[in-house]
C-alpha cells in the first residue's frame, strides 16, 4: 500500500512510501534461495558407520558445499549470483509502475501538512501571499547586490590601474555615500505589511486546490493491479483529496467573509445617501446644495453599484466553479443590496 510518513514530526513535513518498501519485497523474494541453499547445504556426506572401509571425516560434510566460495561449486555459486541479479532485475521492472505512482502521489504530500482553517484565514488576511511577495523581493535585492558587487569590482580593477589620486577619490566619494544617510538593509527592507489578496488571487489559489483534488483522485482507483503488485492507495487519495477540498472550503469561507463586510460598507454607503437625500430643504439655497450632492453622489452610486455587482459575481462564480452554497440570510442580505438603487432614485 502507499502511506505517508512523517519526515520531521514538529515541522509537520510528510512524504508518501510503498509499505512494504521495495527493499522488503526484493528480501522475501531472495529469501527463497537463501532457504533452498540452507536446505541443500544440509544434505551431508554419508556418515562413516555406514561405509567402514573409507577414512571419512569424523563429522559429516556438506555433500554440495554451495555458497561458500569452495572452488568444486564454482559453477552452482556463479548460476546462483546470475539467479539473484535476474530476481533483482524483474522485481525492478514489475514494482517500477508502483515506484512512479509513489512519485506522483508524493507531489501532493504537502496538503497533508496544512491546517485547512488556519490556512484559509492567513491567507485572506495576506499573509500567505506575504511570503510570496518576500520571497520575490528577496531575488530582486540580492540580484541588485549581486549586480552593485560587479559594478564595484570593475570600478576597483580600473582604479587600480589610474594610481593613487582615484585612491583619493574614491575616499571622497565613500565620504560622501556615508553622508547620505542610513542606507536600509536587506532584512528592513523585507520587512513589510501584509496586503490582503486580490479577488482573482483569491479564485487562482481555489483553483489550484480544487484542481490538486482532481488529480489526486484521477491518480489511480482505490486499489491498482500493477502485474507482480497489488497497490491499495485509495485511503491515501480519499485523504489528499480531502484535505485538498477542505483547504479550498476554508478559503470561500473567509471569502465569504470578505464578501459580507464588503455588503456592509454597500449597505452604509447607500443608507448615508439615501438618509442625505431624505432631508427636505428648507430654504433655496438647501435646494440648490441638495440637487449639487445628488449631482455628485452618481459617482458614488456607480461605485457601489459595482462593489454590489462584484460580490454577486464573486458567490456566482463560487458556486457555479467550486460547489459553493451560501446561507440563505447571506443570499437574502446580498440580493437585498440590488434593491438600494431603485430604492435612492425613488427617494430622489
Amino acid at each position: 500500500c502507499l502511506e505517508r510518513v512523517s519526515e520531521a514530526k514538529p515541522a509537520r513535513r510528510y512524504r508518501v512510501a510503498l509499505h512494504p518498501s521495495p527493499e522488503s519485497i526484493y528480501r522475501v523474494f531472495l529469501n527463497a534461495l537463501a532457504v533452498m541453499i540452507a536446505k541443500v547445504r544440509e544434505v551431508k556426506t554419508i556418515e562413516q558407520r555406514c561405509m567402514a572401509i573409507l577414512a571419512l571425516p569424523e563429522a559429516p560434510l556438506p555433500l554440495l558445499n554451495i555458497a561458500v566460495n569452495d572452488p568444486t561449486t564454482a559453477d552452482v555459486d556463479a548460476t546462483l549470483s546470475s539467479t539473484r541479479r535476474t530476481v533483482r532485475q524483474l522485481l525492478r521492472w514489475e514494482l517500477e509502475a508502483s515506484l512512479e505512482l509513489e512519485r506522483r502521489f508524493d507531489e501532493y504530500a504537502w496538503l497533508l501538512s496544512i491546517d485547512a482553517r488556519g490556512y484559509g484565514i492567513a491567507f485572506l488576511a495576506g499573509k500567505i501571499t506575504l511570503e510570496e511577495e518576500r520571497g520575490r523581493l528577496r531575488a530582486k535585492l540580492e540580484a541588485e547586490q549581486q549586480a552593485r558587487r560587479r559594478k564595484r569590482g570593475e570600478d576597483d580593477d580600473g582604479d587600480s590601474d589610474d594610481g593613487g589620486s582615484d585612491g583619493e577619490d574614491s575616499a571622497s566619494e565613500q565620504d560622501g555615500r556615508r553622508g547620505r544617510g542610513h542606507q536600509p538593509t536587506m532584512e528592513e527592507q523585507l520587512d513589510i505589511d501584509p496586503v490582503p489578496p486580490s479577488h482573482e488571487r483569491c479564485f487562482m489559489e481555489l483553483e489550484r486546490f480544487h484542481l490538486a483534488a482532481a488529480e489526486v483522485e484521477r491518480l489511480c482507483l482505490a486499489q491498482e493491479d500493477l502485474g507482480l503488485v497489488r497497490l491499495s492507495c485509495g485511503e491515501l487519495r480519499e485523504r489528499l483529496a480531502t484535505k485538498a477540498r477542505a483547504v479550498r472550503d476554508a478559503i470561500m469561507t473567509q471569502m465569504l467573509d470578505r464578501m459580507r463586510e464588503d455588503g456592509y460598507d454597500v449597505d452604509d454607503g447607500f443608507s448615508a445617501l439615501l438618509d442625505r437625500v431624505r432631508q427636505a430643504p428648507r430654504d433655496e439655497a438647501e435646494l440648490v446644495a441638495l440637487k449639487e450632492f445628488i449631482k455628485e453622489s452618481k459617482a458614488t452610486v456607480a461605485r457601489l453599484g459595482e462593489a454590489t455587482d462584484s460580490i454577486h459575481a464573486r458567490l456566482e462564480r463560487m458556486g457555479a466553479g467550486f460547489g459553493f452554497s451560501a446561507p440563505k440570510a447571506d443570499v437574502h442580505a446580498f440580493w437585498a443590496l440590488k434593491e438600494w438603487p431603485t430604492k435612492l432614485a425613488m427617494a430622489t
